[in-house]
Parts: structure tokens; C-alpha cells; sequence
């Protein structure tokens, strides 16, 4: 059996399927590859591919970009044990998936061209549920681009100054990172990629943008906390959920946010009344940098009602509730509202408490005044 080792990570060829070329013609090379699954964002993928016959080839390169970029780059392949071997830019993890293929041109000028591959990207390796690509911590890395208004930095990917890649080579300008001159091939004056705002966000690399290829990130950019929410609009008190709730951040800045805790506070109005306020828990302690991540799920889809009610009849009528989703973060308290209706124009459509969940963590609900309205679970999503 075959194997390949590199940075730690050892990827048996016979265990997984061998990729055959989309041939251009009878005397293009045959490429093997192993497709990667998952790119770790905390270090560079490398990528190997194996040619036949191997002496026919005049170039190897690796196109890609994320799937958040429309400009296509590349990183050729070095010989390497037998095979060609190439590291790619360190991607964000927001980059979602990174698409590439490998390219192999004979020296006959026959190209031959894996299918197009699209590896998801994770935090890092152990997130990648064994799945993750070989990488390798730290790299010099040359990146280029046929399209001449392709960005310095590949949008999803860490930019020189936090990837450690030195030359970047776009279209026709070299790119010298870490603070050297940049020197133009076709002559005139260039700009040092730490100093370029490649988003027009109003911030380099060297002012610490951590994503030139977002404008919505940036040192200082906003947190957002959104919720998906399970009830809109009016509802049958005979209802269930129609969707799980999901609590989601978005963290623009360039450093990480910590969560510190959810408070949820419900106030009932129309046929109903009284108010509950409780805190619930949270999926994650905190949001990376320039990232999105559900922090909290509610019940499954059609596993709670809105209401319930002690005893029929219950009032009948529609209820209102009203509530307040307040995210306490390090980036301060971040707070979404939301209102919907209850309707039970019968007094008996509601279920009678402790039939059907209305409180996903099973914690009791608390009678009304009256004893007869209907009532709202502490959580019922």
C-alpha cells in the first residue's frame, strides 16, 4: 500500500479513490490525486498529485479559490518524492469551501485537468472529524492570477502580513510581503501589500485587517447577533413550530468575542397577561474573528406549541407575546425583539400544560392569575 506523509498527516492512496483526468488529448498526462474533504483554518493545506508518464511534464499548478471570491488563482507544484507537491494560503474560516482542481501541461503542450474539487474549511483539524487535508503550520507561498483585477489577497484567505507568505505574484506585479518594496515587472511605481486596502474597508493589513478580501471586516467591525426565529406572524394556539429556532453571531471585527450569557424575557398582552424572564444556555463561549457561528438551537421543528393552558376553558381570543433576546458579549449587550400572536377564538385550542412541551428543557410552567388564560412555557424554543 501507498502512502504519502507530510506535516504530520499520512494519506493512504489505496484506501480512497483515485481521480482520473478530464484528458485534453491522447498525449496529456494522467493525473492521481486524492481529493481533500476538510482544510484546517489554522494552518496551510498542502496537496499532492502524482503524473503519468511523469517525465512528459512542463507544469503543475493548483487553480482555487474560495467560494466566497469569483477570481481564480494559482500555486504551482513542486516535485516532491516522485510526485508534485503544493501548499496553499492559510484559509479563513469563513472562507465555507475552498474549490480547486490541479493542472498538468505536458511538454507536448496536451493539458490535462482534475474535476473540481470543494474541501469545507474548519477551525481546526479535530473540527474536521478526521477528514482534515495534510497542512503545515507556517509557509512561504507564491500565489498567482490570470486576471489582472484580482485582488493582492485571495478573498477567504489570510492575508501576507498573518499567513506568512512572502512573494505574492498577481498578474503582472510582484508583490514582496513583510515590508519590502514591491517591484512592478512591467517598470513604474508599486505599493507594499501591508499598506494595500485590497477591500476599500479603510484599513491595511498593517492596520490590522485580518480579511482584505471582506469590507465587512475589519479592526473595530460590528457583532451582530440574529435569531431565526420558530413563530412569526399569527399562529394557532393548536400549532407547533414550524422551524428550530437558531441564534447566530457575526463578528466583523478582527478580534475574537466572548459570549457571557443569554437572557430571555417574555411579557403576554392581548387575552393573555403576565411576563417571564429567564436565561438560557449557549452552544459556544466565542465567535472567532471575521466569522459566523450558530451559538444556540431551539426545539426541533414541530416539537413545542406556542402556549398552554391550565385548564379549559382558556381564554379565548389572541394572545400576544412579545420578546426580548438579550446576548451579553465582549463586545457589549446585543439585544434582538420579537412579537407574534396566539390565536384561540375557541377557549379549547390550546393543549392542556404538560401534554406537550412548551419548554424545551422540561423545566415547569407557572400558573396565571386566573388560572384559566393560557400560558406561556419558560422556554417553548
Amino acid at each position: 500500500m501507498s502512502s504519502w506523509s507530510r506535516g504530520g498527516a499520512i494519506l493512504a492512496a489505496s484506501a480512497v479513490g483515485l481521480v482520473a483526468p478530464v484528458a485534453v488529448a491522447q498525449e496529456a498526462v494522467a493525473i492521481r490525486h486524492v481529493p481533500a474533504r476538510c482544510f484546517a483554518a489554522d494552518a496551510h493545506p498542502t496537496l499532492q498529485a502524482c503524473l503519468t508518464p511523469p517525465g512528459a511534464v512542463s507544469r503543475v499548478r493548483v487553480r482555487f479559490r474560495s467560494e466566497r471570491g469569483r477570481p481564480w488563482y494559482f500555486v504551482d507544484m513542486a516535485p516532491e518524492g516522485g510526485c508534485y507537491v503544493a501548499t496553499l494560503p492559510r484559509p479563513l474560516p469563513s472562507a465555507g469551501r475552498v474549490l480547486y482542481s490541479i493542472e498538468a501541461v505536458s511538454r507536448a503542450s496536451r493539458e490535462s485537468r482534475t474535476e473540481e474539487f470543494a474541501p469545507r474549511v474548519e477551525r481546526d483539524a479535530a473540527a474536521c472529524g478526521g477528514e482534515a487535508a495534510p497542512s503545515v503550520a507556517s509557509a512561504s507561498v507564491v500565489v498567482r492570477s490570470d486576471d489582472a483585477s484580482a485582488p493582492a489577497v485571495p478573498a477567504g484567505f489570510a492575508s501576507p502580513g498573518h499567513a506568512s507568505l512572502k512573494p505574492v505574484l498577481i498578474g503582472a506585479a510582484v508583490l514582496a510581503a513583510g515590508g519590502a518594496a514591491v517591484a512592478a515587472l512591467a517598470g513604474g511605481k508599486g505599493t507594499d501589500p501591508m499598506d494595500a486596502d485590497n477591500d476599500h474597508d479603510g484599513f491595511s493589513v498593517r492596520a490590522g485587517d485580518c480579511d482584505d478580501g471582506n469590507a465587512a471586516v475589519h479592526p473595530g467591525g460590528d457583532v451582530l447577533f440574529t435569531v431565526d426565529f420558530a413563530f412569526a406572524g399569527t399562529t394557532a394556539c393548536a400549532a407547533r413550530n414550524p422551524q428550530q429556532q437558531a441564534y447566530r453571531v457575526t463578528n466583523n471585527s478582527c478580534a475574537a468575542v466572548a459570549l457571557q450569557g443569554l437572557q430571555v424575557s417574555l411579557t403576554l398582552g392581548g387575552t393573555c397577561s403576565g411576563g417571564q424572564a429567564y436565561t438560557v444556555p449557549l452552544e459556544a463561549t466565542q465567535v472567532a474573528a471575521g466569522s459566523t457561528a450558530v451559538v444556540r438551537r431551539g426545539a426541533p421543528a414541530g416539537a413545542v406549541a406556542p402556549l398552554c393552558c391550565q385548564s379549559y376553558p382558556c381564554a379565548a381570543g389572541t394572545c400576544t407575546a412579545a420578546l426580548q433576546y438579550a446576548l451579553a458579549t465582549s463586545a457589549g449587550t446585543k439585544t434582538v425583539t420579537q412579537s407574534y400572536a396566539i390565536s384561540d377564538p375557541s377557549g379549547r385550542d390550546c393543549p392542556i400544560c404538560g401534554t406537550i412541551d412548551t419548554d424545551e428543557t422540561g423545566r415547569e410552567v407557572a400558573p396565571m392569575s386566573d388560572g384559566h388564560a393560557c400560558l406561556a412555557g419558560l422556554h417553548p424554543y
